[in-house]
C-alpha cells in the first residue's frame, strides 16, 4: 500500500555542526537549498548488489541490481553502521552512521526507477538523497554489513515495528519512548523541500522502522522504513538515542492529549428502537488519561499471567479489548485466536464475533471479515453496520453498504479520527454510487469536521465535485477538484485528477489525445485498489475509440492480471475477445499494416479462440500475409496451428497449405517435411491428390527428378502434365516439354477462345521448348495457332522475337531463348497455385 500521506513530504539537510553540502546554493538569508543534480547512469551490474566490493578508491561503492519489477541497491560498508531510510515528497533518504563519500555512478537518469541522486555532506554521517518514481516503495534489511535497500511496486516500509509508547510517568516529567536496540548518533537534517528540520536517529537492527507516522502535540514520528524520524513542533524539543530506545521530551514534560472516557451504554437514546444495543466500545475500552496504555497493558498482562486456566480467557479478553480499542490489531486477533483455541464456542457469541471481524477488516483480510461481519447474528447492531459498509462496498453493493452506513451515522463519532476518516470517505463513496446526496452531504459534513486532515479535506472535496457532476455542475465539480488536488493527499488527489480530466473532455476543454496522455500520466499515481482498475477501462475504452487496439489491448491485458478476482475480470476478458475477434475475423486488422498486424497478434495469440474460429482467424491472418508476400512470417503462423492447434483430416488440410507456401518461399524441403508429418489415413480424394502432387513438387525442386516422375507415371491429369512438364524443363529435355505443353494447350488452339495470362505462359514456354529443341516447324504451327492472340498481351515482345524472322545460323536467338528457359523454369506447375492464391487465398488449397 502506499505510504501515509504524513510521510511523503520533502528531503535535504543541515547536520549538528555546520553542514558541508556537495552542492549547495544560498537563497538569500534563509536556509541553504540543495540543488539536486542528475547523475549520467552506468548499465546495471549482472552479479547480485550485494556482492559489490566494500569500497573503491576510498569510495563507499553502491551495487545495482535492476529488474522489470524492483530495483535493489547494496551499500557494503566494511563492518555494520546504523541506518536510516524514508520518503518525504517523491524523495527518499539513506543515511548511515558514519562518514564516507559514496560512488553515485549508476544510480539517477536514463529510464530507471531512479530519476537523480545526490550526496550531502555531513561530517558524521553519510547523507543520500534519491528522486524515485512515485510507484517505488522502500524496504531495507542488512545482511552483516551490507545494508540492502529494495525498490518495488509492491508494499514498502518497516519489516519490524518501532512503536511510540507514551510515558506519562517518566522521571523527568512525560515523554514518548520508541524501544529499540543498538541506536546510531542522532543526526539533524533539513528538508529543502517543505523547508524544516528533521531529527533523524539510525538504527543497526534490520528492518526496524516507524510503520505509521504519528502526530502528538509537540512533534509527529515519520513513517519510515528504517530508522526513526522526528520533526518537532517546539525549539526545545529533544530526542535522545539511548542503548534500548529513543527518548522524545523536554526538559518541563511534554503535553500528551488524554482520550475521553465515555461509560459504554448499551441502550443509548440515539438509537431507535430496533437497533440492538453496541458490541464494541472504542472509548470505554481504551486506557484512561490518568492510567496509560502502558501501565494498564502491563496491570491486564499480570491479571493474565496470574489467572486460573478457568479465568484465562476472561483475561484474555479484556487485554484483547484494551489492544482493540489502540488499534493494535495483531495483538488483537492473536489472543482471539488463543481464546478460540481454548474455547471454540467463543465464535458463537455476538461480541467476540464483532472484534474479531473488525479487526480481520482492518488487517485487509475482507473475505474472512465478511464471514464474521456479515453473520446474521449481528444484524441490527449500529456500530457493526459501519464496518458492514465497509465489506459490501468492497463486494460492489453500494446501495447496501450506504445503509449499512447510514444505520450507524451516530457510531461514527465515537471512533478513533483514523478509524472514523476510513468510515466516512467509504460512506461518502457509497452514497454517490448509490445516488444518495443527502448521505453524501452528511459524510463529507462531518469530514469536514477533522480539520488539519488532508485525508479528510482532500475526499471532502473530491466527494462534492461528484455531487456537482450528478447535479450537472462540471465548472463546479473542476473547481471541487481543484481544491482536492491541492490538498495533494495522495489517492483523492489521483481520483479527482482523473475526474478533472473525464469533465473537462465532456466540456471538450481537451481532446482525447491531451485526455489519454494525462490518464496515463495517472497511472502510477496510485496502485493496487478500484481506481487503478477504473483507471485502466477508462483508458481502454478511449483507445479502443481511437482505434489503437494495441494499447486497449495491453490496457486490459493488465486490468484483467492486476484484478483476477474483481467482478469486472470476466467482462473485461470478454471485451479482449471481442476485439480480437473485430481484429481478425472481421477484417478491422485489414486497415493495419500486415507486419503490425501480425505483432499484434502474437503479442496477443492466447486470445485466439479454440476450435473453427479460431482456425478461420490464423487463416485469413496468414491469407492476408501471403497477399502481400510474407510467406516466410505466413509459414511461421500456419505451423503454430500445424504443430499445437490441429490433428487429423484438418490437420492434413492445412499442412498443403503450409507445404504451396513453402514452395512458392523456395523452401522444399520444409514443404517435404510438413506433408510427411502430417498424413492421415482417411482424406477426400481431391486432397489426397492434392497433397501428392505437391510432395511431387517439393521432389523436383530438391532434384529428385526420377522420383518425381515415377510417382506421376500413369496420371494424366493437368497437374501431373504440368509437374512433367516442369521436370522435363528442368532436365533440359526440350523435345518432351514440347510435347507435354503443346497437349496442355491443346484446348486453346480454337483461334476465337481468348487466352488467359497462364495460357499465355504457357505458349511462351512451349515456344521456348520448340526453340531449344530445333523443332522449327513445330513452332511456326505454334505461331500459326497463336500469334493473332498473343500480339496484344503481356509477352507479346517475346513471342514475336521467338517466332518471326528465326535465322538458326544467328545465335543471339538461342542465347536469348536459354535466357528466357533459366530464368522461366519450373513456374507452370506453382503460376497455377499462385493463380488460385490470388483468387481464392488459402481456402482455394483444399
Amino acid at each position: 500500500t502506499p505510504s501515509s500521506p504524513a510521510t511523503t513530504a520533502g528531503r535535504g539537510t543541515a547536520a549538528d555542526g555546520p553542514p558541508v553540502p556537495l552542492v549547495k546554493q544560498t537563497d538569500g538569508d534563509g536556509p541553504p537549498a540543495v540543488k539536486l543534480t542528475p547523475v549520467a547512469r552506468a548499465p546495471a551490474a549482472s552479479a547480485p548488489a550485494a556482492a559489490a566490493p566494500a569500497t573503491d578508491g576510498g569510495r563507499l561503492r553502491i551495487g545495482i541490481n535492476e529488474t522489470s519489477e524492483s530495483i535493489q541497491l547494496a551499500f557494503p560498508w566494511a563492518a555494520p553502521v546504523a541506518a536510516a531510510a524514508f520518503e518525504r515528497s517523491g524523495y527518499l533518504w539513506i543515511i548511515f552512521d558514519a562518514p564516507t563519500l559514496a560512488d553515485l555512478r549508476g544510480l539517477g537518469g536514463g529510464e530507471s526507477g531512479i530519476l537523480a541522486a545526490q550526496q550531502i555532506g555531513h561530517r558524521r554521517a553519510t547523507i543520500l538523497r534519491l528522486k524515485i518514481r512515485n510507484d517505488l516503495f522502500p524496504t531495507m534489511r542488512r545482511e552483516r554489513a551490507t545494508w540492502l535497500l529494495r525498490l518495488s511496486t509492491g508494499a514498502g516500509g518497516a519489516s519490524a515495528q518501532i512503536p511510540a509508547v507514551a510515558q506519562t510517568n517518566a522521571v523527568g516529567g512525560p515523554r514518548v519512548f520508541l524501544p529499540v536496540i543498538d541506536t546510531g548518533r542522532r543526526i539533524r537534517v533539513y528538508d529543502p523541500e517543505v523547508g524544516d528540520e528533521l531529527t533523524v536517529v539510525p538504527v543497526l537492527p534490520s528492518g526496524h522502522g516507524v510503520p505509521v507516522s504519528q502526530e502528538f502535540a509537540e512533534f509527529r514520528t515519520l513513517r519510515t522504513a528504517q530508522g526513526v524520524v522526528v520533526r518537532a513542533f517546539i525549539d526545545d524539543l529533544e530526542v535522545t538515542p539511548r542503548r534500548n530506545g529513543i527518548a522524545v521530551g523536554n526538559a518541563r514534560g511534554l503535553v500528551l492529549s488524554s482520550a475521553e472516557l465515555v461509560e459504554r451504554t448499551r441502550n443509548n437514546r440515539m438509537f431507535a428502537a430496533s437497533v440492538k444495543g453496541l458490541l464494541m466500545d472504542y472509548r470505554g475500552w481504551r486506557a484512561t488519561a490518568e492510567e496509560g496504555f502502558t501501565k494498564r497493558k502491563q496491570a491486564l498482562q499480570r491479571a493474565l499471567a496470574t489467572a486460573p486456566k478457568s479465568r484465562r480467557n476472561d483475561a484474555r479478553w479484556a487485554l484483547a479489548r484494551l489492544y482493540f480499542a489502540h488499534n493494535q490489531i495483531a495483538d488483537t486477533l492473536a489472543l482471539l485466536t488463543m481464546m478460540e483455541a481454548d474455547d471454540p464456542e467463543l465464535p458463537k457469541q455476538s461480541n467476540f464475533r464483532a472484534v474479531r471481524g473488525v479487526s480481520l477488516l482492518l488487517s485487509n483480510r475482507a473475505e474472512a471479515a465478511a464471514k464474521d461481519l456479515l453473520h446474521a447474528d449481528l444484524n441490527r447492531h449500529a456500530d457493526v453496520g459501519v464496518w458492514r459498509g465497509l465489506i459490501y462496498l468492497g463486494q460492489g453493493q453500494p446501495e447496501e453498504a450506504n445503509r449499512e452506513f447510514a444505520a450507524g451515522a451516530e457510531i461514527i463519532q465515537t471512533l478513533p479520527q483514523e478509524l472514523a476518516e476510513r468510515v466516512l470517505i467509504g460512506w461518502s463513496q457509497a452514497a454517490i454510487e448509490a445516488d444518495d446526496l443527502t448521505s453524501l452531504r452528511v459524510a463529507v459534513d462531518q469530514l469536514d469536521g477533522f480539520t488539519g486532515s488532508r485525508r479528510a479535506a482532500g475526499y471532502a472535496s473530491l466527494m462534492r465535485g461528484k455531487a456537482a457532476e450528478r447535479d450537472e455542475e462540471p465548472e463546479l465539480a473542476l473547481e471541487h477538484y481543484a481544491a482536492a488536488i491541492a490538498q495533494d493527499y495522495r489517492l483523492s488527489r489521483a481520483r479527482a485528477e482523473m475526474a478533472r480530466v473525464e469533465v473537462e473532455l465532456g466540456l471538450e476543454q481537451i481532446d482525447p489525445t491531451e485526455a489519454i496522455e494525462r490518464l496515463e500520466a495517472l497511472r502510477f499515481a496510485w496502485r493496487g485498489d478500484t481506481y487503478e482498475l477504473r483507471l485502466m477501462e477508462k483508458l481502454s475504452d478511449m483507445h479502443i475509440a481511437n482505434s489503437d487496439y494495441r494499447e486497449a489491448l495491453e490496457t486490459l491485458r493488465q486490468a484483467v492480471t492486476y484484478f483476477p478476482d474483481s467482478e469486472n475480470a470476466r467482462t473485461l476478458a470478454q471485451l479482449m475477445n471481442a476485439i480480437f475477434d473485430e481484429l481478425y475475423l472481421n477484417g478491422a486488422a485489414n486497415k493495419l499494416d500486415p507486419v503490425r498486424a501480425l505483432a499484434l497478434y502474437y503479442d496477443f495469440r492466447e486470445l485466439t479462440p479454440v476450435g473453427r474460429r479460431g482456425d478461420e482467424m490464423i487463416r485469413r491472418l496468414a491469407d492476408r500475409l501471403v497477399q502481400v508476400d510474407l510467406l516466410e512470417r505466413a509459414a511461421r503462423l500456419l505451423e503454430h496451428q500445424v504443430n499445437f492447434r490441429l490433428k487429423g483430416g484438418e490437420k492434413a488440410r492445412v499442412a498443403a497449405r503450409l507445404a504451396v507456401i513453402h514452395l512458392l518461399n523456395k523452401s522444399p524441403a520444409e514443404a517435404l517435411a510438413v506433408l510427411d508429418g502430417s498424413r492421415f489415413g482417411v482424406l477426400s480424394d481431391e486432397l489426397t491428390k492434392e497433397r501428392r502432387y505437391l510432395r511431387i513438387r517439393a521432389l523436383v525442386e530438391l532434384n529428385r527428378t526420377k522420383e518425381a516422375l515415377e510417382s506421376i507415371a500413369g496420371d494424366s491429369s493437368e497437374p501431373a502434365e504440368l509437374l512433367r512438364a516442369d521436370i522435363h524443363w528442368r532436365n533440359q529435355d526440350w523435345a518432351a516439354a514440347a510435347t507435354t505443353m503443346r497437349g496442355l494447350l491443346a484446348g486453346r488452339v480454337d483461334k476465337d477462345l481468348p487466352l488467359s495470362a497462364s495460357d499465355q505462359n504457357r505458349v511462351i514456354q512451349t515456344a521456348i521448348s520448340l526453340y531449344m529443341a530445333d523443332d522449327f516447324e513445330g513452332l511456326d504451327t505454334l505461331t500459326e495457332q497463336f500469334a493473332e492472340r498473343m500480339a496484344s498481351g503481356p509477352h507479346a515482345d517475346t513471342f514475336r522475337v521467338l517466332t518471326h524472322n528465326i535465322d538458326p545460323t544467328k545465335t543471339e536467338f538461342r542465347q536469348l531463348a536459354g535466357a528466357i528457359a533459366d530464368t522461366s523454369q519450373l513456374e507452370a506447375f506453382m503460376t497455377s497455385y499462385r493463380n488460385r492464391l490470388a483468387v481464392g487465398g488459402l481456402s482455394a488449397i483444399n
